[in-house]
């Protein structure tokens, strides 16, 4: 099981910051969103969450959903659905073949009150084996 851990900055998150709002775990400082990449297996299952990098008791991130963009395919299906996390198991590899590209659509809520609108971002896996 691998998990991707989005932080976001959520009391300035606006749709017009998203790049320099958020950013993964493990992500260098000088990489952009866009070029993140992580390393999975076939057969291993991924969970997306997100959290709060300003105020993490009262503010959540909650993952939507995980939609295919680009690249080769490695999920069974080109969309999940979640409310709060959203998981899938990898089941194709990369190998000598572009990365997966996916975009991850969040919602964000200050103190329960809902932020505004539907933020997207979008990484990328590669499946090397």
């Amino acid at each position: 099981m691998k998990t991707i851990t989005l932080n976001v900055d959520t009391g300035k998150i606006t749709k017009d910051n998203t790049a320099t709002t958020c950013s993964f775990v493990g992500q260098a400082a000088k990489t952009h969103n866009k070029d993140f990449t992580i390393t999975a297996n076939v057969g291993e299952i991924i969970i997306w969450e997100g959290v709060s990098s300003t105020s993490p008791e009262n503010d959540t991130v909650h993952i939507r959903r995980i939609k295919y963009e680009d690249g080769t395919k490695i999920f069974k299906s080109d969309k999940f659905k979640g409310v709060r996390k959203v998981s899938g198991e990898v089941i194709f590899n990369t190998k000598d073949k572009p990365d997966y590209k996916y975009k991850i659509s969040f919602t964000v809520f200050n103190d329960g009150v809902k932020r505004n609108g539907l933020f997207k971002i979008d990484p990328k896996i590669q499946v090397p084996q």
